[in-house]
């Protein structure tokens, strides 16, 4: 099966938070989409209909330092296998927003 090169932009809701069993150093965080947006010039493989679901993302743990249930998160996004979706692992500015806080690594 080809790589499609895709990302997505997701807003949501923090709902839980717990080790991905599946890459050590990473956390799966359950989020409740509130809107999905496509990144210009990649393909889409996430969104619209992900929006009013729980979607589970797996994320580099020192990017979640500061995340608390209910936290409004912002990020970028890919869909690398399935049901597997990953964040951006070193997010550029302005692709991981925690509570209003610019997350970049």
């Amino acid at each position: 099966m080809p790589i499609i090169e895709n990302l997505t932009r997701v807003t949501g809701r923090a709902r839980a938070a717990r080790p991905d069993a599946a890459r050590p150093g990473y956390t799966l965080l359950t989020l409740a989409v509130d809107s999905s947006d496509p990144v210009p010039d990649v393909a889409d493989l996430v969104g619209p209909g992900v929006v009013g679901t729980d979607l589970d993302v797996s994320v580099r743990d020192p990017l979640l330092a500061a995340l608390v249930e209910g936290s409004a998160v912002e990020l970028v996004v890919a869909r690398t296998g399935d049901p597997a979706v990953l964040a951006r692992p070193h997010p550029l500015p302005g692709q991981m927003v925690v509570d209003g806080r610019e997350v970049t690594g």
